[in-house]
C-alpha cells in the first residue's frame, strides 16, 4: 500500500487500482471509469465527478482542446499468429521507427504539443508547431503522430537524440539545427503524403 501512495510500484498498476477502487466507490461501471480517464487524463478530476455525479457525470466527460487525451498503448502478443488471430486477420502492418508519440491540440494559431505521458513539449519542438498552424485545413483538431530526428540525409537518428529536443528549453535553436524534426504528412489530403510523421 505504501508503495502505491509513493509511486514506486510497477508503471500502470498503481492507476488501474486507483481506477478500479473509484469505480467500487462510486458504483459505477469500471469501463466508464477507464473512459473517463483517457478522455481527460485526470484521476482527481475523474474521482470528484464520479463520487459526485456517478456515470451520468463520467458520460459527459469528453475530450477538450489543450487537455491532452491518454493514449492507447499497444498490447504484446506472443507471435504474429497470434496478432492475426486476435485480430480476425483485419489488421494493418507498418515499420516501427524509434520515435517519440506525440499530440497536437490546435484550435486557430493556438498550438500545443503534449508527449505520451501528458505532457507539455510545445516550446522545445518550434518547427513542429508552426506547421499545423500554417498547413492544415481545419480550425480546430486533436492531431497524433510520430516524432522522429533525422539526419542530413534523412535518416532516422537514434532514440537518444531525439530525447535531446525534448528535454530542451534553453538553446532550441541550436539544438533543432542539430537534430532536425522535419514535418512530413503520412495521410493523402491533409498535407504532403508519404514520408515521415
Amino acid at each position: 500500500m505504501v508503495k502505491n501512495v509513493v509511486r514506486e510500484m510497477r508503471h500502470g498498476v498503481s492507476e488501474g487500482i486507483a481506477l478500479d477502487a473509484i469505480a467500487q466507490a462510486s458504483a459505477a461501471e469500471r469501463k466508464m471509469v477507464h473512459r473517463a480517464n483517457m478522455l481527460c487524463g485526470d484521476l482527481g478530476e475523474v474521482a470528484v465527478t464520479a463520487l459526485k455525479e456517478g456515470e451520468s457525470g463520467l458520460r459527459e466527460i469528453r475530450p477538450r482542446l489543450f487537455r491532452p487525451l491518454k493514449p492507447m498503448l499497444a498490447q504484446t502478443a506472443k507471435d504474429l499468429a497470434e496478432a492475426f488471430e486476435h485480430h480476425q486477420g483485419k489488421l494493418a502492418l507498418e515499420y516501427k521507427l524509434d520515435g517519440a508519440r506525440v499530440q497536437i491540440h490546435k484550435d486557430g494559431d493556438a498550438v500545443k504539443i503534449y508527449t505520451r505521458n501528458l505532457s507539455e513539449v510545445t516550446r522545445s519542438l518550434p518547427e513542429i508547431v508552426e506547421e499545423p498552424r500554417t498547413r492544415t485545413r481545419v480550425d480546430t483538431a486533436i492531431l497524433e503522430g510520430e516524432v522522429i530526428a533525422v539526419d542530413q540525409g534523412g535518416r532516422p537518428l537514434l532514440f537518444q537524440h531525439l530525447m535531446r529536443r525534448f528535454r530542451r528549453v534553453h538553446q532550441i535553436a541550436n539544438t533543432a539545427r542539430q537534430v532536425p524534426l522535419p514535418f512530413r504528412y503520412p495521410v493523402p489530403g491533409w498535407g504532403e503524403p508519404g514520408g515521415l510523421a
